[in-house]
């Protein structure tokens, strides 16, 4: 497709480099533009979602030196929990958080990742421990995956979850022997943020629903959002149901993500509204249209604790 006649846009011919949302925004604003207006679709230019280029004031000297490609182990750390009913045992509810960030840069800068992505794997890990706990039994099985590589541009996150081999060394009390992913949350940067929650747009509408209900009792405000560049990791296959979710807002510079940015309302409340859904989607039957007619979890069950997660951050 080529841009419209008379237009200063092109698609790029050359190899794209890629930056930081931050080093983006200042070398728009040498000419007065910006990452969010850029990045919206030039009216005439594409009738569909494209890549463009337009002349900047700005040089910028890169270089990369390349080496020749490898293939690296990413390790993946997953934590499984039985189902206990004969007809559902064989859906698997995932609880997926990325868990690595950048690390230590080559000048010994350091990137916390207190956020993205420690504040996910926190709230994973709270939610495994108090349904162990409380004895919670699902009636779904539930698989817990801190996930690895989640900067990575392929995170084989599908090849998983499609494959259904990865699963059959699972044992539920199920008879069909079929073990799959039915339903996968993603946790992401929600230690922080505005006050608003932001939701994958390409998210089922059922679990959107469901999750809305939940957050409504803790007066939290849900909306879909409009771009997916803010979200890293989620699926891509219509295979399952899933739901990604963070806290709306621009992420923070990466070398000041520490722990002192962690807002711990945010993660109760928050933590709160995800334990009750989760419990829901474990336990309930029909998850068609997240209706109220199953028992609510007891509020033992509620996220009590969650100044804990301070100190896994």
């Amino acid at each position: 497709m080529s841009p419209a006649k008379n237009s200063s846009y092109q698609r790029p011919s050359l190899p794209v480099y890629k930056i930081h949302p931050n080093v983006a925004e200042e070398l728009l604003g040498q000419d007065n533009l910006s990452l969010s207006g850029v990045q919206k679709i030039p009216s005439g230019v594409f009738q569909v979602k494209e890549w463009w280029l337009t002349p900047l004031s700005t040089n910028v000297h890169m270089r990369l030196e390349l080496s020749e490609p490898r293939q690296v182990d990413i390790p993946t750390v997953l934590g499984f929990l039985p189902g206990t009913d004969f007809d559902i045992a064989d859906e698997i509810v995932v609880l997926l958080a990325p868990y690595d960030s950048l690390g230590k840069d080559f000048d010994g800068t350091n990137y916390p990742g207190a956020n993205e992505s420690a504040s996910g794997v926190g709230m994973l890990l709270e939610l495994a421990r108090l349904w162990q706990e409380q004895s919670l039994s699902p009636r779904r099985s539930v698989l817990f995956a801190a996930w690895g590589g989640s900067h990575l541009d392929h995170l084989s996150l599908d090849d998983f979850l499609i494959n259904e081999t990865n699963f059959r060394h699972l044992r539920t009390i199920s008879v069909s022997g079929r073990m799959f992913p039915h339903f996968i949350v993603v946790l992401d940067s929600v230690g922080t943020g505005e006050d608003t929650l932001s939701i994958h747009p390409d998210s089922d509408h059922s679990l959107m629903r469901l999750m809305m209900e939940e957050a409504g009792g803790q007066e939290i405000s849900i909306e879909a959002s409009t771009s997916v560049s803010s979200f890293k990791i989620y699926p891509k296959s219509r295979l399952y149901r899933w739901l990604a979710l963070r806290w709306s807002g621009e992420p923070h510079v990466p070398a000041q993500d520490s722990a002192d940015m962690i807002e711990q309302r945010k993660l109760e409340n928050l933590g709160e509204a995800l334990s009750l859904a989760l419990v829901r989607l474990v336990r309930d039957n029909d998850l068609g249209y997240a209706s109220h007619t199953t028992e609510r979890s007891p509020r033992t069950l509620r996220y009590l604790a969650w100044n804990r997660l301070l100190g896994v951050l």
